[in-house]
């Protein structure tokens, strides 16, 4: 009678009834802490399967650059060594009416979760995150923690197995109740539910949020480094990309209609990896929620862009914008960069076995 009773109240909880993979996920995670969930508005309930709403469809560089934006960042800069596993990168800080030098600092309480998005066919990749740089997190006794992102539309009974046994054996996916896929905005959603999971799921201690690919090759520790020496109440991390003119032509896979947004492009970090800070998410998703659902667009990197973009220049909010070392490929460089994107299982071991473990220079992964 007890077992009956067990069953009944999992499958009361809102969004869980009937997902085999969101059923496994709560009864196969016991060692992640949740954090109590807060309604924050009508029918946005953070939960494991967050549900969609009609409404919401509606080059970087080698140095390590911190921009205190504030409408439009054109005043002097100056510099400072930023030490650690980051040393050799440069920093600089500016603001619109005056100079103010970064200080350095380290917060050793801040942590890290690291959603990394994937799907259902992407399973040799997982693994290979997996056997690479996901082993960082164990030199990090526990500030970064990564979890694989799926959403659980459109999967066929035998698909769902298959995640349920991945997640038996590694329980690091995170299935949301979202459509997969890429184009026309669809991963501009996943990432909100992403975001809205690690705004009500994730335990506190986690204080800042990184959305990556699952062809991105991270090195977490001075990921980490950048994020626990910066003392801005709020910030924007990524490889920055300059303002751009936005593709307006159909079939072009970066396309977005000038209905969706009109103007150019403003300062983005790339979709390989980007962090922002916990408050800074609840300020666009919570606070600003009516300009952000009218801001879901084809590109998500260019969406997240133009939710800081409204804070920073409507809501007066100081956002100081990181510059991480990254880029496509394996480029020839002297140090190894922060993030690699757009490259392939073989490259990903090579740049763990031969960078990460051996130390050896990056040449030797370059193709």
């Amino acid at each position: 009678m007890t077992n009956l009773y067990t069953l009944a109240f999992v499958l009361a909880i809102p969004g869980a009834a009937g997902d085999p993979v969101c059923l496994m996920q709560r009864f196969l995670r016991p060692h992640v802490q949740y954090s109590h969930p807060h309604v924050h508005h009508a029918g946005h309930v953070g939960h494991a399967r967050h549900e969609y709403h009609p409404e919401h469809d509606a080059h970087s560089s080698s140095s390590l650059v911190l921009t205190s934006a504030k409408g439009d960042s054109t005043a002097s800069s100056t510099r400072s060594e930023l030490s650690a596993n980051v040393e050799g990168y440069t920093a600089s800080l500016a603001t619109t009416n005056q100079s103010v030098k970064v200080v350095s600092g380290r917060n050793a309480s801040k942590g890290l979760w690291v959603a990394v998005m994937s799907s259902s066919s992407n399973l040799q990749k997982r693994h290979t995150i997996r056997n690479t740089w996901k082993k960082f997190d164990r030199e990090l006794n526990g500030a970064v923690e990564v979890r694989f992102i799926l959403c659980s539309d459109g999967y066929s009974r035998g698909m769902r197995n298959q995640l349920i046994s991945e997640f038996k054996t590694f329980g690091d996916t995170i299935t949301l109740d979202c459509p997969e896929g890429y184009y026309h905005g669809l991963l501009t959603k996943k990432v909100y539910a992403t975001m809205m999971y690690f705004l009500n799921q994730v335990d506190h201690r986690f204080d800042t949020f990184m959305k990556a690919d699952d062809d991105a090759f991270l090195f977490l520790p001075e990921i980490y480094d950048a994020v626990r020496q910066n003392t801005a109440e709020n910030f924007y991390m990524g490889q920055m990309l300059d303002p751009e003119e936005p593709f307006r032509s159909p079939d072009h896979k970066w396309y977005e209609p000038v209905e969706n947004w009109p103007d150019i492009w403003p300062r983005a970090a790339s979709g390989s990896g980007y962090i922002l800070d916990r408050p800074l998410l609840e300020r666009m998703l919570v606070n600003d929620w009516d300009n952000t659902k009218k801001l879901f667009l084809y590109n998500e990197d260019k969406a997240v862009a133009t939710w800081v973009k409204f804070e920073v220049e409507q809501r007066d909010q100081r956002v100081e914008f990181v510059d991480l070392p990254g880029k496509d490929g394996v480029p020839s460089t002297s140090k190894p960069l922060l993030i690699y994107h757009h490259i392939g299982v073989s490259v990903m071991n090579c740049l763990w076995r031969e960078v990460a473990v051996r130390k050896l220079s990056v040449d030797k992964c370059r193709s």
